[in-house]
């Protein structure tokens, strides 16, 4: 996150403007973590970056997003892993975290 940047994002939120910010900084640091580094090493590099007012995190059981069609793929879609990163996520919630069960069916 570059100085520049930061000043751009501040400017727009102090004019009144929303930002809507997908897998902000929790998920390196969950991702990290779920890796085995210490979770406070994690954390360091988001100190100093702007808090969001508000975390929308939507909680799926890795079993069920294995579920889904295309899992598996990706270098970090492995249930076990992914059961490491849903415990990293659930130790970095926060009262600004809204948590919604998102259980979405299968495609058939």
């Amino acid at each position: 996150f570059s100085l520049k940047l930061r000043a751009l994002v501040e400017s727009k939120l102090l004019s009144g403007t929303t930002l809507i910010v997908d897998r902000y900084s929790y998920s390196g640091v969950a991702f990290s973590a779920a890796k085995g580094l210490d979770i406070e090493w994690c954390k360091a590099p988001e100190n100093g970056l702007i808090a969001p007012d508000l975390v929308i995190y939507l909680d799926v059981q890795p079993e069920k997003a294995a579920e889904r069609g295309g899992y598996g793929g990706e270098r970090y879609e492995k249930i076990e892993f992914q059961k490491k990163v849903a415990e990293h996520y659930h130790s970095l919630r926060d009262s600004t975290w809204k948590v919604t069960q998102f259980l979405q069916e299968s495609p058939r």
